[in-house]
């Protein structure tokens, strides 16, 4: 088996699936090829040379959803980056998601864990809220409600959009997240966060750990 990168296969998989959801995805194609080389640059690579190497970091890969979220992140910056920098005026409404606003929110990151034991649970639906409604995100491939998985190690990660008819662009604003799974009983947290007036690819806000309680009567 020759050398290979297998950070290139994950990286244009995970190019298709972030550009699959988008509105203007047909506009982008023309972009693929920059963009998975813009990502590249940034990830660290990662070699094989055998089959047992492929399968050792298939697994990994698995389950590091930071670099799953790593290069989600650095895919969303290479659309923005490349976009803003070639046609500008051809892709001025393209790129209106990110390059139009003025205001922005840092990524919003959390864990949800089994009270008790600290262990993952599958399947909790966590939904970001403002104003008692659901938040929209700034991309369309960033959901919400957010589905945990085995894999994400109980982690979520949301990017809020700002919305300026609502929002307060010098202040707090108040955001409620709940936690929903069949055998748990509902949680829910609050915090603030204050609208940035640039996008800062390196800044998140960590909310605390959510720990849910097993509700005995449906186990």
């Amino acid at each position: 088996m020759s050398l290979v990168n297998m950070m290139e296969d994950k990286i244009k998989a995970t190019v298709n699936e972030v550009l699959s959801v988008r509105d203007d995805r047909f506009l982008l194609t023309k972009y693929m090829e920059d963009i998975v080389a813009f990502v590249l640059n940034r990830v660290p690579p990662r070699y094989i040379t055998s089959g047992r190497g492929l399968i050792h970091n298939e697994i990994e890969f698995s389950i590091n959803s930071q670099l799953q979220t790593d290069i989600r992140l650095c895919v969303n910056d290479a659309i923005r980056t490349l976009t803003s920098r070639r046609e500008p005026e051809k892709n001025a409404s393209l790129m209106s998601d990110y390059v139009g606003k003025h205001y922005y929110f840092p990524y919003v990151i959390g864990e949800v864990l089994e009270e008790s034991t600290f262990s993952i649970i599958p399947d909790v639906e966590v939904k970001l809220f403002y104003n008692n409604s659901p938040v929209s995100m700034i991309d369309p491939s960033w959901a919400n409600p957010y589905i945990t998985c085995n894999a994400t190690k109980g982690f979520y990660i949301f990017w809020p959009d700002f919305l300026k008819e609502e929002m307060d662009t010098a202040g707090d604003n108040i955001f409620r997240i709940s936690f929903r799974h069949k055998k748990f009983f509902k949680k829910e947290l609050s915090f603030s966060m204050r609208a940035l007036d640039n996008i800062n690819m390196n800044r998140s806000l960590v909310v605390p750990l959510a720990l849910l309680k097993i509700d005995d009567e449906t186990s």
